[in-house]
């Protein structure tokens, strides 16, 4: 095993990400902070802290309890923030689904996770009500159904309205009091082969990652604007465009729709972002489409994440060579959460991967599990409080 040298990160045993990301935000005295920019709206710290309790108290009225499954459904909108917030504070269980996916993989999901809830967005919900109809649930473990209609059309014959349903609820809720290795967050997994898998992470891995690398390793402060290209269904994107800069006051440009890659130098200059979160394919087009920068200020951006797929060294320098702006290239996993190796400011070796993100473990080992002579190639293995308890329902694929 190597390892860095690192001061430990402590975490209490009492652990509910709902206080530590959102509600320690208002004791710091940033409650009118903008949290969320959103189209031409802003929103606040205090506003998203009022809108997860309110969240918190519907699904107890539903009946939900501490560790039952949430389904999110949701686009990357103010209203995902809240759930997913307020689904933490209730105790239960958050797990984001891609909102891209057939009515036929809904229903695998629905089958797999068990949902007691599920909150969709109404382009969504056509899919959602077609798995419906095909799936088969235990007997008591229908969902109930909350569809957000960001349009402001009722919901449903037979769901309920988030909206109408919200606006009822007290503004007070108390905090589940759940523990550090209280179940949190299921994150998918498609690995190589065969069905999509859940990795069911805790309160404490959420916490601890972003300290060790967010906060440590890159250095994101409260004067950050993150903007991602990836969406918040993806672990990648709700930890660096949500989690990170909400850990420290900072704040995110949420996008519902999809966006072509030239047009993100418009969105770039026009939310002042600090952070660009995206991958490799986005900014090889980004490139391609260089003329598109022109007439856009991207002073204030300091930095690309990049990870999900290979960086060219070539495309790196390309990207550099337009911009400016440096790109710190890692590599992360749902399983570990996020990234655990990474270039970092002032520390950027084009090409690479960077090195070992401060308190994570890695082996390179051999087809028999030996460790790797020097100079050869080998399968990485990496250890470190991130990493998720296994994948839900397949133990020896979790081994």
């Amino acid at each position: 095993m190597r390892a860095p040298n690192v001061e430990p990160i402590v975490i209490p045993d009492r652990l509910n990400m709902a206080e530590w990301f959102l509600d320690a935000r208002l004791e710091e005295g940033l409650g009118d902070k903008v949290a969320v920019y959103y189209g031409d709206r802003q929103i606040t710290y205090r506003e998203l802290v009022d809108g997860s309790r309110r969240v918190t108290n519907l699904l107890r009225e539903l009946g939900l309890h501490i560790e039952d499954r949430v389904q999110l459904l949701l686009l990357d909108t103010p209203e995902f923030v809240e759930a997913y917030f307020g689904v933490l504070r209730a105790g239960c269980v958050a797990v984001p689904t891609n909102t891209w996916l057939l009515a036929k993989d809904y229903a695998y999901y629905l089958e797999y996770a068990r949902p007691r809830a599920i909150i969709v967005d109404a382009e969504v919900y056509p899919r959602l009500a077609e798995a419906l109809a095909s799936a088969r649930f235990p007997t008591n473990l229908r969902p109930a159904i909350i569809v957000v209609d960001r349009t402001g059309a009722p919901a449903p014959e037979g769901a309920v309205d988030w909206r109408a349903a919200l606006a009822r609820q007290p503004v007070e809720a108390e905090t589940e009091p759940t523990y550090r290795d209280d179940f949190a967050t299921w994150l998918s997994s498609s690995g190589s082969t065969g069905d999509p898998k859940c990795v069911v992470h805790m309160h404490h891995e959420f916490v601890w990652n972003t300290i060790a690398y967010a906060q440590r390793t890159l250095g994101i402060t409260r004067d950050d604007i993150t903007l991602s290209a990836p969406k918040l269904f993806f672990g990648y994107a709700l930890a660096s465009n949500m989690l990170f800069p909400f850990s420290v006051g900072g704040s995110c440009v949420l996008l519902p729709d999809r966006v072509e890659p030239a047009d993100y130098f418009a969105l770039l200059a026009r939310y002042r972002a600090t952070q660009f979160i995206t991958v490799p394919t986005t900014i090889a087009k980004m490139v391609e489409a260089g003329a598109a920068m022109q007439g856009h200020d991207l002073s204030r951006l300091a930095g690309l994440v990049s990870a999900g797929e290979a960086l060219p060294a070539r495309l790196h320098k390309d990207w550099r060579a337009l911009t400016g702006v440096e790109i710190y290239d890692g590599i992360g996993s749902a399983e570990m959460f996020h990234i655990y190796i990474t270039n970092r400011p002032g520390d950027v070796k084009v090409g690479s991967l960077g090195k070992l993100v401060a308190g994570y473990r890695y082996r390179l080992v051999d087809d028999d599990g030996r460790e790797a002579p020097k100079g050869e190639l080998g399968t990485l293995v990496i250890e470190g409080p991130s990493a998720g308890a296994g994948y839900w329902r397949m133990r020896d694929k979790s081994r």
